[in-house]
């Protein structure tokens, strides 16, 4: 626990921007794990990001401090969320679709085989109402 050392938040949590990038990691990846979000209640969780390629040869500190930044860009909140925003938004956005669509889970039944065609979880049996066709929304 972080009460009484270095880096602790008043509600016992580590302060935002916490990176851990030694000992606990990969000794064959490039990956660390990053609390990017204060604590408001509970415990905080840290992510775990791992590197796939890195084309512009950023340095391991510099792909870190750009993680961490790219957690204040939500447009809802004025302070940082627990992931990067990219990644929040296209999971925001797999929600909607699959509001639209149903889960691909949807295609198979109980057993794991799959459904016959012209079955409820069929995506294109679905129907979208027509004026959701070609507009856009926020999320």
């Amino acid at each position: 626990t972080p009460e009484g050392r270095a880096g602790a938040a008043r509600n016992g949590n580590f302060q935002a921007g916490l990176v851990v990038d030694t000992q606990v990691v990969s000794a064959t990846l490039f990956d660390f794990h990053l609390i990017s979000h204060s604590g408001l209640q509970g415990t905080s969780r840290p992510v775990h990001y791992v590197v796939l390629e890195d084309d512009e040869g950023y340095s391991f500190d510099e792909i870190e401090s750009i993680t961490y930044a790219l957690c204040y860009g939500y447009s809802r909140c004025t302070k940082s969320i627990g992931t990067v925003t990219p990644v929040y938004y296209a999971d925001k956005i797999a929600e909607r679709v699959r509001l639209y669509y149903g889960d691909a889970s949807d295609q198979y039944s109980d057993s794991g085989t799959a459904r016959s065609a012209g079955s409820e979880g069929d995506l294109e049996q679905r129907v979208i109402h027509r004026s959701m066709c070609h507009s856009m929304f926020w999320l």
